[in-house]
């Protein structure tokens, strides 16, 4: 890891939210964040659901995040803008719990700060 790669790691915030719903209740998980640089999607235990990031979604349609399965990962790096879209979901069997976890970093952190990270006057 360089010294701006430190630096601007200092920046990036992380939070964590457990996130409940119905059966067949269209629910938003995160909403959208120009921010946001990287999101992890934890399954539930014991259910299936249909993640999209259209609204509204249909069971089935796009992609499954079943359960007890490795969480779904999203970075700007990796994914580009992918990470900053709002994700919804919806389960066709019952009542369920997720958690997500968003990391975040302003973007006056990188506008004000790269210039001088980088020895740009």
């Amino acid at each position: 890891m360089c010294l701006i790669d430190w630096q601007l790691g200092r920046w990036i915030r992380s939070k964590h939210t457990r996130i409940s719903a119905n059966i067949g209740v269209d629910t938003q998980l995160v909403p959208h964040d120009s921010d946001r640089v990287a999101l992890w999607i934890f399954p539930p235990d014991d259910t299936a659901l249909s993640i999209s990031i259209n609204q509204p979604i249909t069971v089935g349609v796009f992609m499954d995040l079943l359960a007890g399965a490795d969480p779904l990962y999203f970075s700007l790096i990796r994914d580009g803008d992918w990470c900053q879209q709002e994700f919804r979901a919806v389960s066709a069997a019952r009542g369920w719990q997720l958690g997500v976890v968003e990391c975040t970093i302003p973007e006056r952190a990188l506008n004000d700060n790269i210039p001088n990270l980088m020895g740009i006057e």
